[in-house]
């Protein structure tokens, strides 16, 4: 196994993760957007996404994983036993918060494969960027414990724009149609990746008030 190579830890800005999954817990703080850092997507192996988020964390990175604490039941003889474990819902990916040169250094890493390049860059070096707004629903979309979120990467059309309030959440998404479903969704569109989407209470969502 190669020898994992040793990088200066940092102090990133920190942000509101509520009850997210696989973000440090910050104090109630926003997502500070600067000039330099910015939401890269980094690709890590299979079934090492949360040693991979817990060793950039401790290296003082903001890093959210897409993931969901869930309970699970199985028998033990003539006994039900349950346990609360958290479930990986985009594979194989980190959401990181850094600048091009800490990008850099992260690629340096083993357990950092790669970075997600953007498919829509004239160059086709540019990397895909998610911006501050949409990374916040993102998480506040995965903050809630109430409803599975689940991940579909093709075989969904975007529809209208809403605002969803749930709990001590409000956030935009979009309405979404999945394919060979007679059920409507609230999805929030990963740029390159595809949507993380979740049944939601018709009360929860509104229409946008137009500006």
């Amino acid at each position: 196994m190669p020898e994992e190579k040793t990088i200066t830890p940092i102090n990133p800005p920190v942000m509101d993760t509520g009850d997210a999954v696989g973000v440090p817990d910050c104090a109630g703080l926003p997502i500070i957007g600067t000039s330099q850092r910015k939401w890269l997507i980094a690709r890590v192996l299979p079934n090492t996404e949360k040693t991979s988020r817990d060793k950039l964390i401790k290296l003082g990175y903001e890093v959210f994983l897409a993931s969901q604490m869930e309970t699970r039941f199985w028998k033990n003889g003539s006994r039900v036993k349950k346990k609360v474990v958290e479930r990986v819902v985009i594979t194989q990916y980190l959401f990181v918060h850094v600048t091009m040169k800490e990008r850099l250094q992260l690629i340096t890493l083993p357990f950092i494969k790669a970075f997600l390049k953007d498919s829509a860059s004239t160059n086709g070096v540019g990397f895909a960027i998610i911006p501050d707004d949409e990374m916040q629903s993102l998480i506040q979309l995965f903050s809630q414990n109430d409803e599975p979120v689940n991940f579909i990467s093709a075989g969904f059309k975007i529809g209208e724009k809403v605002k969803v309030n749930f709990g001590s959440y409000d956030y935009n998404a979009i309405i979404i149609k999945i394919r060979n479903d007679s059920k409507a969704y609230i999805g929030v569109r990963v740029r390159e990746l595809g949507c993380a989407y979740l049944r939601m209470p018709p009360h929860t969502v509104s229409h946008l008030e137009s500006s």
